[in-house]
């Protein structure tokens, strides 16, 4: 079965044991994912491993982006245009850039971070001292309790290039839930 990327809206609340904070759709068309919450923007990041016409399905529906039929290790200036746009807008209504020389696997860091770090605008070559004292805060005490030494003259790249794989590695293998 294929595996593609997805950001997709998480189950509205209230959470509890039986309405779990999840992505949405995916239960319904039964799929098997893995995936890291994004709380700050509503969103799951999602590895999503099922039948093409699932996919095809799912990229459809509302509250679904679709990273589009690349690997990890794809450039992003690789990328056919019109994702690279789509991306792009998508990265700017929540202060983010879309850098062409990075991988998709990077942005997928760079994105966790983003929201892990409840920053509001990015530029990857600020400092981490140069941050609001909220996401400078967060930086340290995740870096901190994730064991990643963290200064605050190092740019946010760098910052992002250790945190980022810490909290989610897209390459895990997949456990089913079907």
């Amino acid at each position: 079965m294929p595996i593609a990327f997805y950001l997709i809206q998480m189950e509205p609340g209230p959470y509890s044991i039986t309405n779990k904070q999840r992505p949405r759709h995916l239960d319904t068309i039964r799929a098997n994912w893995s995936g890291y919450p994004l709380f700050h923007f509503g969103y799951y990041l999602c590895q999503v491993n099922t039948t093409a016409t699932k996919h095809t399905g799912l990229a459809d529906l509302p509250g679904v982006f679709p990273f589009g039929d690349y690997t990890l290790d794809t450039i992003v200036g690789d990328m056919f245009p019109a994702d690279r746009n789509r991306l792009r807008t998508l990265l700017r209504g929540i202060g983010m850039e879309l850098y062409t020389d990075e991988t998709v696997e990077e942005l997928i860091h760079r994105y966790i971070c983003f929201s892990e770090w409840e920053l509001t605008e990015e530029n990857r070559d600020d400092l981490v001292g140069d941050v609001p004292a909220n996401s400078n805060a967060l930086i340290h005490g995740l870096g901190n309790k994730w064991g990643i030494p963290t200064s605050n003259i190092e740019t946010l790249r760098s910052a992002m290039g250790k945190h980022g794989p810490k909290y989610w590695n897209p390459k895990k293998t997949m456990v089913g839930e079907f």
